[in-house]
């Protein structure tokens, strides 16, 4: 696994996407390794295709409707020539540290490498490692705090990750039950941990978010907010398949959505019913899941929540204390059902 296919799901980054690109045209001149980059345009209505069409060497697709980014994002990687996919949304910048990410594949169980991400204008961390918790009948994705070393992570960003791309399509790619966005990633690192692999978050590679995503400049944020929500609990009706945590999902569901319009909180009875249209698809899908689980949900809570340190290629060494690090600043614009979870792409 020396080459690497860098992939660019890419709707309407013209503000973003020609420092993307140069970012890893410069990364990739310093590393000697082959490399390949990829742009699938998704129908965008400005001139992204013309600042891709600057650059030589890159291989560009068009959609010719606009299919979201679960579906653009997979055929990039079906596109994609090399064992490796780095896929990159069209405002990351990417730096040499990337390299660090690459070590880790050495052990053939790893399914992802997430960098640490900050923010590009401050420099300020972003997001990195992600736990979960399981509270009052619902699935909670958590931010960490900076942390130093390499540790397990529950998943592995969309937007900015290394894959193995064999696992990737084997497991079926970015699932369209969560269409338009959010939660896909989340998804297949779940799905991908429920078979037995890992995802691993390295901090010494550092990718930069620019503060100007497009789904944040392109949608309200109440309309964010909502696919979020309706997209974590088709989440949680998908892949949680613990009897005990379904029992006590189904225990507090009702309850909690009547609190929530007792009190005037009407987005999550709206997500929950937002949902349920697409129940079936999750119901299918989850038959699907429970014949390839191998890892129960509580064991893949238990081990994203742990605080070791992974040397590469898989070896584990136990830390006394957890590493203070920069403040978790900018965190939890990715709200979930009933909580909070991921930052946004």
């Amino acid at each position: 696994m020396n080459a690497i296919s860098v992939v660019i799901p890419n709707w309407n980054g013209e503000k973003t996407l020609e420092t993307a690109l140069k970012s890893v045209f410069d990364t990739f001149r310093t590393l000697n390794r082959p490399y390949e980059v990829i742009v699938v345009d998704d129908f965008s209505t400005d001139s992204s295709v013309e600042i891709v069409e600057r650059f030589t060497g890159v291989r560009i697709f068009k959609n010719f409707s606009n299919r979201g980014f679960s579906l653009t994002a997979n055929f990039g990687v079906r596109c994609a020539k090399y064992d490796l996919v780095f896929i990159m949304s069209n405002d990351i910048i990417i730096e040499p540290s990337f390299e660090h990410l690459v070590i880790h594949f050495l052990d053939d169980k790893v399914f992802a490498v997430s960098p640490q991400v900050r923010w590009k204008n401050s420099g300020k961390f972003a997001y990195g490692k992600r736990t979960a918790n399981w509270e009052n009948g619902y699935f909670k994705v958590v931010e960490s705090k900076y942390i130093s070393y390499p540790s397990y992570t529950l998943f592995a960003c969309g937007g900015s990750a290394l894959f193995d791309r064999k696992k990737f399509l084997d497991l079926g790619g970015f699932d369209e039950l969560y269409h338009p966005f959010y939660w896909e990633e989340i998804d297949i690192s779940y799905r991908a941990l429920k078979r037995g692999l890992k995802i691993i978050h390295e901090p010494s590679a550092v990718v930069f978010n620019s503060d100007d995503g497009v789904i944040k400049n392109s949608y309200k944020s109440r309309y964010v907010k909502h696919i979020s929500g309706r997209n974590s609990y088709l989440f949680l009706w998908k892949n949680i398949t613990s009897k005990t945590m379904i029992k006590n999902h189904l225990k507090n569901l009702f309850p909690s959505l009547l609190k929530d319009i007792l009190d005037r909180k009407f987005r999550f009875a709206k997500c929950f019913f937002s949902a349920l249209v697409r129940l079936p698809k999750a119901l299918y899908k989850r038959l699907e899941e429970k014949k390839n689980t191998s890892v129960s949900d509580e064991e893949i809570i238990k081990v994203v929540n742990q605080d070791i340190s992974l040397y590469p290629c898989g070896f584990e060494i136990k830390q006394e204390k957890k590493v203070s690090g920069v403040d978790n600043e900018g965190c939890g614009n990715y709200s979930s059902a009933n909580g909070v979870s991921a930052a946004a792409r």
